[in-house]
Order: structure tokens, then sequence, then C-alpha cells
């Protein structure tokens, strides 16, 4: 039986000039939301020339990371409805407006 899941995949590189310092990529399952990002130098000697701003640009693919986290848990939780059981006593939970005598 086929079994699929759907995934959301991120890429990301640190570039200056024609170098690459850093890639960094990451993965959300839509389903279970677990996620993982990671980032690898490329270029040794263009990271340590740059490496405030490579890791800015680290810190600022987290925050993208982060923010589709967030965005796919918000979206999880307005697609989930209420599910609650009707109760047994016939009203199926609607309380019928009282009466005046």
């Amino acid at each position: 039986m086929l079994k699929t899941s759907k995934s959301v995949s991120v890429s990301g590189q640190s570039v200056f000039g024609n170098k690459i310092a850093a890639s960094m990529a990451g993965n959300i399952d839509s389903t279970s939301r677990k996620s993982n990002f990671n980032w690898s130098a490329m270029d040794q000697e263009t990271y340590d020339a740059n490496k405030k701003q490579v890791r800015q640009d680290i810190a600022d693919f987290n925050n993208v990371m982060y923010d589709l986290q967030d965005q796919m848990d918000s979206e999880a939780a307005a697609s989930t409805t209420d599910t609650t059981e009707p109760t047994d006593d016939g009203t199926n939970g609607v309380t019928p407006e009282s009466t005046q005598a």
C-alpha cells in the first residue's frame, strides 16, 4: 500500500562575492511537524573572513524555519474542528429555552 507524506524544505546560502561561505538546509514534515535544520561551512577561508555575517545569516535562516513551524502549527490548529459528542438526553447538546408559566 502506498503511504505518502508532505514536507516543506528550505535551503539558504551565505554568499560573499562568488564564494559560498555556508549552506543551510531545513525540513518540516507537515503531518508530524517534526523538523530539522542545519548548516555547513562550505569555504572555510570565506567563512573565517566573514564569520560575524555568516552567523547572522544562519540566525536569520533559523528564524525563517521557526516562522514556518509557527505557521504550520497555526494552520493545523485552524483545521481542527470541535468533535464534541452529542449527549444521550435527546437534546443533542442544546438546552431548550425556558418557558414562563
